[in-house]
């Protein structure tokens, strides 16, 4: 049987402190907050995976529903 890993996926929401908040509680996952180029990003750490929590609320092509 294959055996798969993941080097990172992008999740993207509305609420990223929101969503970082439950990858942590319902899974233990490592909260990880930068400053690149000035502009604050969170992220988590899970199982070895990166997560990158993507913003797009300032994005009017995002979905509001789903």
């Amino acid at each position: 049987m294959a055996k798969y890993t993941f080097d990172h996926i992008h999740h993207f929401t509305r609420d990223p402190e929101g969503v970082a908040k439950w990858y942590e509680n319902t899974f233990g996952a490592e909260v990880i907050r930068t400053m690149p180029q000035g502009k604050p990003r969170v992220d988590v750490k899970l199982g070895g995976c990166n997560i990158f929590i993507l913003d797009v609320s300032g994005d009017p092509k995002a979905a509001t529903e789903a």
